[in-house]
């Protein structure tokens, strides 16, 4: 299953790996939401041995897809997307994500 979200953000991104956080940690889906948690080791003015980042796609509910996504199976919502300087914060958040509100595409 972590494939079909894989293909996700390969489409959502188009291939292209974020420059802070280019290692894939893994993928998955918290409710509505598919994410990313990826890391990679810090810019040198960061501290932190090494920077997590959390994406995240918000996958549209089955009754919504008709009425408001017409044939888009995502929608990237930056303002979920974080950053973090270990991954037990990041683990964290993954789990708050799915309590988060939709969002309806532009």
């Amino acid at each position: 299953m972590s494939n079909y979200y894989q293909n996700l953000f390969r489409d959502a991104y188009n291939d292209q790996v974020n420059i802070l956080t280019p290692r894939i940690e893994r993928f998955g889906r918290a409710g509505h939401y598919a994410y990313e948690l990826s890391s990679g080791e810090p810019p040198s003015f960061n501290p932190c041995s090494r920077t997590y980042g959390v994406t995240v796609l918000q996958l549209p509910p089955e009754a919504f897809k008709a009425l408001y996504f017409e044939g888009q199976h995502y929608i990237k919502r930056r303002d979920l997307t974080r950053c973090f300087a270990d991954r037990a914060s990041a683990e964290r958040y993954i789990k708050t994500v799915r309590r988060q509100p939709l969002k309806l595409p532009d």
